[in-house]
């Protein structure tokens, strides 16, 4: 039997070298994911927040054209109760869009438009635009609009506790 002969100017990675080397580098993968979860959440918030202005937006038309006919502003305030929601709006999970005005008789009116949703699924979100309506009129030569638009968002987030 031959005696181990000790290699002298060894040159490699002991097995603690590269035990330290993969530690080190799944701590950094890890965190990599980490982020990226992270930054894809506030991608998908960022988006469900932008379908939710559209929609109160949406409303917002909707109401506009309702004020084009009939006796204002019950033409808008009987098709847009004071306090209910306004049906047909699925984009968004768990959503609910409702209408609320300062005064429900006035000219002016003064509409606040607020949608609620879940949030990335967890937490709810809401979102509320108010304006001012008024009768429009329209001529058969022109269009002309008599809406003021306020453009007052507001973005307000809550946690749930589910």
């Amino acid at each position: 039997m031959k005696p181990l002969r000790k290699f002298k100017n060894q040159q490699g990675f002991t097995l603690v070298e590269m035990l330290i080397a993969t530690a080190v580098v799944s701590l950094l993968v890890l965190g990599f994911m980490g982020s990226s979860t992270a930054l894809q959440q506030t991608s998908q918030a960022a988006y469900e927040r932008s379908l939710s202005f559209q929609d109160a937006n949406h409303v917002v038309e909707l109401m506009r054209d309702a004020a084009a006919t009939g006796t204002f502003p019950a033409n808008v305030t009987g098709t847009y109760s004071n306090g209910g929601t306004v049906s047909g709006f699925t984009s968004l999970s768990n959503e609910s869009v409702s209408v609320s005005y300062a005064n429900a008789s006035a000219d002016p009116l003064d509409a606040t438009v607020t949608v609620s949703y879940k949030e990335n699924g967890t937490r709810v979100g809401t979102n509320s635009g108010r304006t001012y309506i008024t009768q429009r009129t329209m001529s058969s030569s022109s269009s002309s609009e008599s809406d003021h638009s306020d453009s007052d968002h507001s973005s307000d987030h809550s946690e749930s506790d589910h």
